[in-house]
């Protein structure tokens, strides 16, 4: 069953992928439904949480409605709502991840700040969860964010996100550049900064559905003595996903790169100033 999961996981991400390369906007939203679908499918195979055909039609049917609403964030952001747009990715998001590990897909609403991220439960939908909030955190995303403190400098809050901002130097070869979901931007100019925004709902989009660390001493999710808590740190992710897409993307020339073509058709146009 896993094996034959695995494999229809593999092949919607490549048939929504197959014309990655081309910029138009259908191919972009395909590759957005598809591969979400064909990763949340994959993380709950990785997870155990398949016992049936209609699991993998759960799993297919919220990751596609997940992918749809993430490319619509991007579509937000690249409009100039950057804001709204992150907002949107993380409540679409959620249905990914409470997918992918068995929930119900509106059982928990989360927010991603940084290397952390924080679900809160739904009455009535998550009647299996220990706390009313839990807590994971990236090791990603804090590698992502020791990366972006040496090439940036301070950290700040724009737009929902922890951010960074520095003059252009000399030896800098792009006007901005994101680390996981940690934009920094060395111009003053509104659609570098949304370029970069939407390169951090990507890296976010790619890791929403990763499961959680195979070590025990990782998760952190035990039974409370009763009832729910108000708060509890649950898991620690890998970040595995982000991790094979970066050693990806790396290999491929820049402008062939998936997330440089979504970005830029997905900005192009935008002319406002901040």
């Amino acid at each position: 069953m896993s094996a034959r999961v695995l494999l229809i996981a593999l092949l919607v991400c490549v048939t929504a992928t197959g014309r990655a390369a081309a910029d138009d906007l259908t191919t972009i939203r395909l590759w957005n439904i598809g591969g979400q679908a064909g990763m949340t499918l994959a993380s709950a195979a990785i997870q155990r949480k398949l016992h049936g055909w209609r699991d993998v039609v759960r799993c297919l049917t919220s990751g596609s409605v997940s992918g749809l609403g993430i490319y619509e964030s991007k579509v937000l952001v690249g409009k100039n709502h950057p804001r709204t747009g992150w907002i949107l990715a993380n409540v679409a998001g959620s249905l990914s991840e409470n997918a992918s590990a068995g929930r119900h897909p509106l059982a928990q609403i989360g927010y991603t700040l940084g290397p952390v991220r924080f679900r809160v439960s739904m009455p009535h939908l998550d009647p299996a969860s220990t706390s009313r909030i839990a807590v994971d955190a990236s090791v990603y995303q804090t590698v992502a964010f020791v990366l972006a403190v040496n090439e940036s400098g301070a950290p700040g809050f724009r737009d929902g996100l922890i951010a960074f901002q520095r003059d252009l130097r000399p030896d800098d070869d792009h006007l901005g550049a994101t680390a996981g979901v940690f934009p920094a931007v060395f111009v003053d100019e509104q659609v570098v900064w949304l370029h970069e925004f939407t390169h951090a709902v990507q890296s976010f989009q790619i890791e929403v559905a990763e499961p959680p660390s195979p070590w025990r001493r990782m998760q952190f999710n035990r039974d409370p003595p009763g009832g729910k808590r108000l708060i509890v740190f649950e898991q620690v992710k890998i970040g595995m996903f982000n991790f094979a897409n970066s050693a990806y993307v790396a290999a491929r020339p820049y402008f062939e790169r998936w997330p440089e073509v979504e970005a830029f058709r997905l900005t192009e146009g935008v002319n406002t100033w901040r």
